[in-house]
């Protein structure tokens, strides 16, 4: 008994004698003692599902090969890509897969080992967020090639068959998404362009009941061809009252006491008042003149003729947005289909220890060495 006693002073004796020592066990031989049995033996083999895809719009298809601006369409195509990507690390799409596939359950006892599984062992943080973190960093992993456009993703799960159907079921939901984007962006561009044709269609509707109204009120159909039709009457007028005029002058100056002296006089006098009456109307004497209504009228007429030009163009630019939400619907093309893993490919067993084993050799020889500089020199 004294001797297991004396056993540990002797070892720290031993070890505290020589600092190199005590840095080899520290950082070498406890840290190989613990990672070659847990990647040797405890270590869960992980399968990665790998898939590969683009996301494309019909307006990169029907795009002429001669593109005028191709920044722009490789911008655009790398922004549509990556609503993809972020969705597929996000928590709506971790909520999906909760719900079809039972995520905490896959990734929990008894399929993962006491460190790699969620939570891990002595853990008790199992909230959504936890969840989502682990998600992350142990389950999926996109990355997109700027050069070729090409996105991957890899899903890693403890068995085979989850992992590729976790891949399958992101690019699915993905599918949904873009789908969901699609009628959405359809219909802000159908409502957009219904509003600004129901505007139109209102003015248009104000513009014509605004010159009716005027037709009506004030009793006019054109005041210009009005104004040139009562011009016409007027000379017809004058013709007939200077005709009248001139027969008068003869009758007068054959028999000054004929009856018909007084008839021709009758008759200027109403040819006279006719021409004055539609000159009063012409001039405004009575009113407004023709010549106002005239003004007031090409307004009103302007206005309907603009609402009738402007119901047109919302017309057309509705035509345009069916056209065009065609035209820049999204869709995921599907270039390798998540593929089905015969083997783990995670953790690299012998990888990890060996890099282990080289990491904690090169810490025990820097900090020999610096112990090394540090011990006091014996001067002679």
């Amino acid at each position: 008994m004294s001797r297991l006693k004396r056993s540990p002073g002797k070892l720290l004796d031993w070890l505290s004698r020589k600092p190199a020592r005590l840095f080899f066990v520290t950082s070498v031989a406890i840290p190989n003692m613990v990672t070659v049995p847990y990647y040797g033996f405890v270590a869960a083999g992980k399968y990665i599902s790998e898939s590969h895809f683009v996301v494309r719009s019909q307006r990169q298809v029907a795009a002429p090969v001669t593109d005028p601006m191709p920044g722009l369409s490789a911008r655009q195509e790398q922004d549509d890509a990556s609503i993809v990507c972020d969705y597929m690390r996000s928590m709506d799409a971790l909520t999906g897969l909760e719900a079809s596939l039972h995520l905490r359950k896959q990734f929990g006892a008894p399929y993962g080992d006491t460190v790699s599984r969620f939570p891990a062992w002595g853990g008790t943080d199992s909230s959504d967020g936890h969840l989502l973190r682990y998600y992350r960093d142990h389950v999926v992993d996109v990355t997109r090639d700027s050069t070729t456009g090409i996105t991957t993703l890899r899903t890693s799960a403890f068995n085979a068959r989850m992992a590729q159907q976790i891949n399958e079921r992101l690019l699915a939901m993905s599918e949904v998404l873009l789908n969901r984007l699609n009628q959405q962006a359809r219909q802000d561009e159908i409502r957009y362009a219904s509003a600004l044709v129901q505007r139109a269609r209102h003015r248009l509707e104000a513009s014509t009941r605004a010159l009716s109204e005027y037709r009506m009120n004030h009793g006019v159909f054109d005041p210009q061809r009005q104004s040139l039709l009562l011009m016409h009457q007027i000379g017809r007028l004058q013709e007939a009252w200077l005709g009248t005029q001139g027969r008068l002058a003869e009758v007068q100056s054959e028999s000054p006491h004929s009856a018909q002296v007084e008839r021709l006089n009758t008759r200027m006098d109403v040819l006279g008042a006719q021409i004055e009456g539609i000159s009063r109307r012409m001039t405004g004497k009575d009113g407004a003149s023709l010549a106002e209504q005239g003004r007031e009228f090409e307004e009103l007429e302007i206005d309907r003729a603009f609402a009738e030009r402007q119901l047109g163009s919302a017309l057309a630019l509705q035509a345009q947005a069916e056209t065009r939400a065609a035209i820049e619907r999204l869709y995921l093309v599907r270039i390798v289909q998540p593929g089905l893993p015969d083997a783990p490919q995670k953790p690299r067993r012998f990888c990890s220890i060996f890099a282990i084993f080289g990491i904690s050799m090169a810490i025990w020889g820097l900090l020999s060495l610096l112990a090394f500089r540090k011990r006091p020199r014996i001067s002679h």
